[in-house]
């Protein structure tokens, strides 16, 4: 039974899916003009498509170019050709730091200015539409000379980046104020009046091109996150080219029958009076967006006319890029040699030279080599080394006294570790590597002090020769100086 009152109404859809006309392919559209109601959003709008489409009351959605570092998502090139898909333009701001009066300074504008350039050819968007710059606080006195020298610097960074042109115009967000000034200096061509009413110059601000609805007022039927727009005229919107309109939702049947001939209307109409019930009342058409009524204009804003006067700061200088070589003639490339095989890595004790070893420290490590390994229990042996003759004992203490203290320690220390290493062959002696490490030590300490000493002999010496040829120049001079006065004495005597 059901089936059977469908029946008519499927016949109508195909006969007016046959008779509706092919698409057109959108082309790059030109300014904005007229009236038209627009929406700002910070998430991707790619997540709400489905609400955006078949409103066609909806004529624009603003969308943000940021710094990589943002939280929030910036325009994608994707976004853009579903939007342009959908029929509707889209304006583009830059907001970065936007609310924090110590980040408008003319480095940070220039820079910004290049970012936004450098986004708008990622997304494609055309040249000559507008990118805004969001000024979100309200600014008055000193930060109003801030605000002008951050968009002296944008106008600077947008010509740079176009090679001397810039391609894409200037919008500024802001209180009524700021628009005012920014764009009476000339370094802005659109204005975006902010929907905060209590900042300067606000309320009675009336040269705008976008208007943004009072305290962040939305549009009643869009579920999402939003603020409602107003703009006319030439707001520097664009949409991206070559993507065919998307046609309205499938839900409503009535739109479809619409587009069918007159015949394909009334029997769809018939259809879906019997089989969809219709309501009483009509549906209440969009809701206007909330915008506040013009207020008389306030007088001028006396802080514009000495921010034009203000010298620019000279931009930023960009980076020298070499002119490349011409090519050369051709001629068949260079075959490059075959590389010889790598040799084998070195181990890691061959890379550095083993440190030379003084002899007394090579004792203490033959004596370390060779002495056996005891057992905890046993005890150590002292021997009675036999005493040298006489003749022998004059002469070394002959020798001692022509050898430095120094030298005397060092020949001790190495003669204990032969007499050391003497004992252990005649008798085997437990010694500990406590023991044997302090030997070590003492050795490595005794050699390094002749050295320190030797040094600072040398440099007393050193003092000593310096003293006395600056006595000697001294004594040389002071006997010319006598010299040549009494050679003047003896001429005035004659």
């Amino acid at each position: 039974m059901k089936l059977n009152r469908l029946a008519p109404l499927l016949a109508a859809l195909m006969l007016s899916a046959c008779a509706t006309p092919e698409v057109s392919p959108t082309i790059v559209s030109l300014p904005s003009t007229g009236n038209a109601r627009g929406i700002d959003m910070a998430m991707d709008s790619s997540d709400v498509v489905s609400e955006i489409q078949g409103r066609p009351w909806l004529h624009f959605v603003a969308r943000y170019y940021r710094d990589p570092a943002s939280r929030y998502p910036t325009l994608s090139p994707d976004e853009a050709r579903r939007l342009s898909a959908l029929g509707v333009k889209i304006v583009t701001v830059w907001e970065w730091h936007s609310s924090t009066p110590s980040y408008f300074t003319y480095a940070n504008g220039y820079n910004d200015a290049l970012s936004a350039h450098r986004q708008a050819k990622i997304v494609g968007q055309p040249p000559g539409s507008a990118i805004y710059f969001a000024v979100d606080f309200n600014a008055r006195g000193n930060a109003m000379l801030a605000v002008d020298q951050y968009f002296r610097g944008v106008a600077t960074g947008l010509a740079a980046a176009g090679r001397g042109r810039p391609e894409y115009r200037v919008g500024v967000y802001g209180s009524g104020s700021v628009c005012a000034a920014v764009r009476g200096a000339g370094l802005a061509q659109y204005a975006w009046l902010s929907g905060s009413t209590a900042w300067e110059g606000t309320s009675g601000y009336s040269d705008w091109n976008i208007r943004q609805a009072a305290q962040g007022a939305r549009f009643a039927n869009l579920s999402f996150d939003h603020d409602a727009n107003e703009a006319r005229a030439d707001y520097g919107g664009f949409q991206l080219g070559n993507y065919p309109k998307m046609g309205p939702p499938l839900e409503p049947v009535m739109a479809v029958a619409t587009a069918a001939p007159a015949a394909a209307a009334t029997v769809v109409s018939s259809a879906v009076n019997a089989v969809v019930p219709q309501p009483t009342t009509p549906a209440p058409p969009p809701p206007a967006p909330m915008v506040a009524t013009a207020a008389p204009p306030p007088p001028a804003v006396p802080a514009v006319a000495p921010m034009a006067a203000a010298a620019p700061s000279p931009p930023p200088s960009a980076p020298v890029v070499a002119a490349a070589p011409p090519p050369a003639a051709l001629s068949p490339p260079p075959v490059a040699a075959a590389a010889p095989p790598r040799p084998a890595p070195l181990p890691v004790a061959a890379l550095a030279p083993p440190r030379p070893a003084s002899p007394a420290a090579a004792e203490v490590a033959a004596l370390a080599a060779a002495e056996p390994k005891f057992a905890a229990a046993a005890s150590p042996r002292t021997v009675a080394e036999p005493e040298p003759p006489p003749s022998s004992r004059r002469a070394e203490a002959k020798e001692s006294e022509e050898e430095s203290p120094h030298e005397r320690r060092s020949a001790r220390a190495a003669k204990g570790a032969a007499s050391a290493s003497a004992k252990s062959k005649l008798h085997p002696v437990a010694v500990s590597s406590r023991a044997v490490a302090a030997a070590s030590r003492h050795v490595a300490r005794e050699t390094r002090e002749p050295t320190r000493k030797a040094v600072a002999t040398r440099q007393s010496e050193e003092r000593a020769t310096h003293h006395a040829t600056a006595k000697a120049a001294a004594a040389t001079h002071t006997s010319e100086h006598a010299t040549h006065h009494h050679k003047e004495r003896q001429v005035t005597a004659r």
